[in-house]
């Protein structure tokens, strides 16, 4: 489907694919919660995200003279659960370094999903 559309590589892939960009914004749970019940380096995240595209602003109809089959843009907005790797308690130095350079890494968590077609999902796992 769209073979070469979305990159006929892994580098073009990462600017051509947008169904698979997940942008998330991480807040540690306990500012949300006014309380320090959880562990500080437990976050809660909310994502977006967007399906069905196979162009920039609209879909393409052909791609290379053969046909793209229909297909309906929609929005997903997530929420999900994270770790702010910063605030793991350690005292060894490479760790610190380590969990500082990995605080833009989300690992796969449960998710819920609202989309802009009114549909409602939950993710046994989601990045």
């Amino acid at each position: 489907m769209a073979h070469g559309y979305l990159g006929d590589n892994a580098l073009e892939s990462l600017f051509l694919d947008y169904n698979a960009h997940t942008y998330w914004l991480s807040i540690p749970a306990n500012r949300l919660l006014l309380k320090d019940k959880l562990p500080g380096w437990f976050a809660l995240s909310v994502g977006y995200s967007a399906n069905g595209m196979f162009g920039e602003f609209e879909n393409r109809r052909y791609y290379r003279g053969e046909p793209i089959p229909p297909s309906e843009r929609y929005r997903q907005f997530l929420l999900s659960a994270d770790i702010d790797w910063a605030r793991i308690p350690t005292e060894s130095k490479f760790l610190k370094t380590l969990f500082k350079g990995m605080t833009f890494i989300k690992l796969p968590f449960p998710a819920l999903e609202l989309n802009s077609k009114g549909e409602f999902r939950v993710y046994g796992l989601y990045y």
